[in-house]
């Protein structure tokens, strides 16, 4: 899929709508597209290289890091039905490959679909998903009651919190708008948040945190327990950790958010408000327009 979208039309960038967003917006923007990739690769360094040179294994963060950047190519297939979320193409993209996907029946053609923004998606995965793996661990080490020491068992409720916390800042800068979902907070917004989203990036996000969390005395997760035991080379033994934890990541992605809310809110989206654009942070009065 990803070979033809290269390959065929759906390759080429989704033009800006006739009004241009607030200034302020532009700069955060830029600012985020130019730092993605340097910070990207600082963070490589620090948590892949510099283990490996040193000592022939990657550490469990730094294989995670990696698996996050790989989680955005999942970023719009809740899309599948219909469309309730889109990404700002202001942000420098060459379209996606979603219409590729065998089945596909959201619409759309070259110039016109959601956007995979190249120097956006792949950094958000990263920061977004360690916020909750941070602070989940966190809230784990200072409520060690709330764990049950046999299963991935965490108080599911704090979640629903941040993530309206962290989504909501992504939106409020402008990034995307989840502006075709139902039941939601800010209806009449921009910032339009569904309320049932909570609910599943709770799901992905304890799913991850516990996959993270929970290791035996070897440092395994749940997916690569056996892996020390292998006769093959240190190399090929990280190579092999990544690819299960990569595995891991993407099926928790789409079976407990991508898939739910595909069928929820993308094969019935909800009434996208009638407004062009959010003039600022603090000024949010609606601009009507003619169907």
């Amino acid at each position: 899929m990803l070979i033809r979208w290269l390959t065929g039309p759906y390759f080429t960038s989704v033009p800006t709508g006739a009004v241009d967003p607030p200034t302020w917006m532009k700069a955060v923007f830029i600012t985020w597209q130019i730092l993605c990739y340097p910070v990207i690769a600082i963070f490589i360094y620090l948590w892949v290289i510099k283990p490996w040179h040193r000592n022939r294994t990657i550490p469990l963060d730094g294989m995670l890091f990696i698996a996050f950047m790989f989680m955005s190519i999942q970023d719009s297939c809740s899309n599948f039905f219909g469309y309730w979320y889109t990404v700002n193409s202001h942000l420098i993209n060459m379209g996606s490959f979603v219409n590729d996907i065998p089945g596909w029946m959201g619409f759309g053609r070259s110039g016109a679909q959601v956007p995979w923004a190249i120097f956006f998606h792949p950094f958000e995965y990263v920061a977004g998903t360690f916020a909750f793996c941070f602070i989940g661990s966190g809230l784990m080490e200072l409520f060690p009651d709330t764990i049950q020491p046999e299963a991935a068992h965490a108080d599911p409720g704090r979640v629903p919190c941040f993530d309206i916390v962290i989504e909501g800042l992504f939106q409020t800068l402008g990034f995307y708008t989840m502006a075709g979902g139902k039941i939601s907070f800010f209806p009449d917004t921009y910032e339009k948040f569904p309320v049932i989203e909570t609910f599943f990036i709770a799901t992905l996000n304890i799913s991850i945190v516990a996959l993270r969390y929970f290791k035996n005395d070897k440092g395994e997760t749940l997916v690569d327990r056996g892996l020390n035991s292998m006769v093959i080379s240190d190399g090929k033994k990280q190579v092999v950790r990544l690819l299960a934890l990569i595995g891991a990541i993407q099926t928790i992605f789409l079976f407990c958010y991508n898939i739910p809310i595909a069928a929820y809110m993308g094969s019935n989206p909800g009434v996208w408000p009638n407004r062009r654009y959010v003039a600022s942070v603090l000024h949010r009065r609606p601009v009507r327009c003619r169907h």
